[in-house]
């Protein structure tokens, strides 16, 4: 199984999960920030919520950025991260920036941001918009230090973060209501892992790829 590509889909997929589960309805516009490997993961994941008029595209590098786009007839390109940013209900940050590539005045009323990106011992997120959002993780365990946990999110109690989990359990809230900012800090978790191997290799079964290996004692 190809590691990369995997895992960059898996990470995507919790991302949009929390899209559907955080963003406000009839979100229309969603911004990428960050054109690698992640981005253009998003960009296939993005495909599976509907009403999406509009993907605004932004990196470091334009040409990464323009190259993305054209993957999608409703994306644009932008060299400007703040115009993709006022211009979007929900963004999505997949960069490996050790400082914050957003601010919050940037912002609409009531985004929701999703974060991939790691890079101790900065990070892509501002500290004044973590700590004025709702918080949501995949797992509590983000609040550790790095590298097991999210180096953003050093300095505050796990209690300021929900799971996604208790969400879809219904033991606590997602979105309180329409002017909150909501954030979901992806750090990644085993589990994930494991149930994207596991569809992978029915899949692979399925159609009749890959090889069996016996393993003798």
């Amino acid at each position: 199984m190809d590691g990369e590509y995997i895992t960059a889909l898996r990470t995507a997929a919790g991302a949009i999960l929390s899209i559907k589960m955080l963003a406000r309805k009839n979100i229309r516009s969603i911004a990428i920030i960050g054109a690698g490997v992640l981005g253009e993961a998003h960009l296939k994941m993005i495909g599976t919520l509907s009403g999406i008029e509009k993907i605004w595209i932004a990196s470091r590098d334009i040409s990464k950025a323009q190259a993305l786009s054209a993957h999608a007839s409703h994306a644009l390109t932008t060299d400007s991260v703040q115009q993709a940013v006022s211009s979007a209900d929900v963004v999505c940050l997949c960069t490996s920036s050790l400082e914050p590539v957003i601010k919050a005045e940037w912002l609409k009323e009531g985004t929701h941001i999703t974060s991939v990106g790691y890079r101790p011992p900065g990070g892509e997120l501002p500290r004044d918009l973590i700590e004025q959002s709702h918080i949501f993780v995949e797992s509590k365990v983000a609040f550790n230090p790095p590298p097991v946990g999210s180096a953003e999110l050093q300095g505050l109690d796990s209690e300021f973060g929900t799971e996604l989990g208790e969400v879809l359990l219904n033991q606590k809230s997602g979105r309180r209501n329409e002017q909150e900012t909501t954030i979901y800090k992806s750090m990644g978790h085993a589990m994930e892992d494991l149930v994207a191997a596991n569809l992978v290799y029915q899949k692979a079964l399925e159609q009749g790829l890959g090889k069996v290996f016996e393993f003798s004692q």
